[in-house]
Formats: structure tokens, C-alpha cells, sequence
């Protein structure tokens, strides 16, 4: 692809929410909430907020954006594999839905198909982060968005 694997370069830590990653209604997200929360909650100096609508960009685009994210935000799906190019330490959070999700890939026809989670906890590099759709614009929802975006920077300050 051309594009190099970035070092943590340290603060602001860059935050991307990938918006509308999906065609399947149920898991088409603006994340117009989570971005609004995530902005209050830190000062531009520590942290970065971008939105991308990453159907729109090069692959090549998305490449070089994951390789300078410290946390990336998405749901569950094909479009998620963005996430494959962070560096080292970063953390992915993925939303799932938790409700009306049951593909019947699964072989209980009542049991959510769990393909992105086989590839996710396997990817020992990353710090994957999973929560729930269905609650996701509740107050105490975003306010767990956030402590877990505030504990990742912390560690990868820490690192530093």
C-alpha cells in the first residue's frame, strides 16, 4: 500500500468516529451523540475528534488515517477492518447490535452470528473495546464512551 506504520507521536490523540459504515439500516450510525460527548469531555489539546465517512475516501486514504488514530470507533462489519492498519496499542471500539441482529449464521437460529468477534479478540495488538447499540445514546452510555476513550490515552501516555 505504500503507507508506513506510524509511531504513537503522543498527544493530541487523534480519534476517529467512522460514520455511516454500513448499508444495513440497523447498523448505519452518525454517532452525532458519541461525538458531541467525546469532544466535551476532553480539551483539544489531548485529544483530536474526526468524523469520516471512510466509503468516501481511497483505501489507500483510509490506510494512512488508521495508521495515525489512537482510537477508532465503528460498528461491527465489513467496514470495521479499517482497524486492521492502527498501530500498536490503539484501541478499536465496536458497536453491536444487540438487538434484531440474528443472521442465522450461527447454528442456533435464536444466537447472533459473533464472525467479527473471532477476528477482533484475535488481533493481539489492538485494544478492542465492545458496546451495545441498542443503549448507546443513553446518558450513561456515552459517559462510559468516554471513561473508556480516557482510559486508553491514559495507557498510552503511559507508555510514553
Amino acid at each position: 500500500m505504500g503507507v508506513r506504520e506510524q509511531d504513537f507521536q503522543g498527544k493530541p490523540h487523534k480519534i476517529i468516529f467512522s460514520k455511516f459504515s454500513s448499508k444495513n439500516p440497523s447498523r448505519r450510525v452518525s454517532f452525532e451523540k458519541q461525538i458531541q460527548a467525546v469532544r466535551a469531555a476532553f480539551s483539544d489539546d489531548l485529544v483530536v475528534v474526526e468524523e469520516h465517512v471512510l466509503s468516501e475516501l481511497s483505501l489507500s486514504e483510509q490506510v494512512q488515517l488508521a495508521t495515525e488514530t489512537s482510537v477508532f470507533v465503528s460498528v461491527v462489519g465489513g467496514s470495521a477492518c479499517t482497524a486492521s492498519f492502527l498501530p500498536r496499542g490503539s484501541s478499536v471500539i465496536l458497536f453491536f447490535n444487540d438487538v434484531n441482529e440474528f443472521t442465522g449464521r450461527s447454528p442456533r437460529k435464536d444466537f447472533p452470528s459473533m464472525i467479527d468477534w473471532d477476528w477482533w479478540e484475535n488481533a493481539s495488538y489492538l485494544q478492542v473495546q465492545w458496546l451495545p447499540m441498542r443503549t448507546m445514546d443513553l446518558d450513561v452510555d456515552l459517559r462510559a464512551l468516554t471513561e473508556v476513550i480516557r482510559g486508553v490515552i491514559t495507557n498510552r501516555d503511559a507508555l510514553m
